[in-house]
């Protein structure tokens, strides 16, 4: 039974009297008001449904439509890979989601540490610490710049409390970038030399 036969009978059920019973999809101008009705509703949301089965499935990496891909590579790639084909582009979007771990707080510690000699201050989620979105109680707005507030969730930032070294710090920025995992971006604070 087709989605729009299922609407349809829906809306033409027993104990909803105004919609009579009598499907056909061969709906002409000398067809009964009524009829028209049913078949114009049960259109409309058979593409409702349509529409809301892309948007779920552009939720997950593995069942992103043409319409969600962009998206998905903007976030885990920061470009969009043009020129190839749909399935080409899920297959290379699934292995870097599935490739992608965590940066624990460890791990930066002890690069950062190898690096400069120093253990910097470590705020995951950068995005998220102590602010709330939207409207705080105190008036103050504190919605980042953005179309979506997603992409910062995997903001973390390093603070030194003594000056280092400038040379030191873009190795370790360049060593940060290259085992940084998809979607993750950092920053880098050590306050100047005197």
């Amino acid at each position: 039974m087709s989605t729009l036969k299922v609407y349809y009978d829906l809306l033409t059920r027993i104990d909803h009297p105004v919609f009579k019973r009598d499907f056909n999809e061969d709906i002409t101008a000398e067809s009964p008001f009524n009829s028209i009705l049913n078949f114009a509703f049960a259109k409309q949301l058979e593409r409702l449904r349509a529409d809301i089965d892309e948007v779920h499935a552009n939720k997950f990496p593995h069942l992103v439509t043409d319409h969600g891909i962009d998206s998905w590579e903007e976030t885990y790639f920061q470009f969009i890979k043009t020129g190839k084909t749909l399935e080409q582009r899920k297959t290379e979007l699934l292995i870097k989601v599935r490739s992608r771990g965590r940066m624990t707080v460890p791990a930066l510690l002890k690069i950062s540490e190898a690096i400069t000699g120093l253990v910097p201050h470590v705020i995951r989620n950068l995005h998220f610490d102590g602010w709330t979105l939207g409207q705080s109680p105190l008036g103050i707005d504190t919605i980042l710049p953005g179309s979506d507030q997603s992409v910062y969730s995997y903001i973390y930032r390093l603070s030194f409390m003594s000056p280092v070294d400038p040379e030191l710090l873009a190795r370790l920025n360049d060593e940060l970038t290259r085992i940084e995992k998809a979607g993750s971006t950092h920053y880098i604070y050590s306050p100047p030399a005197p």
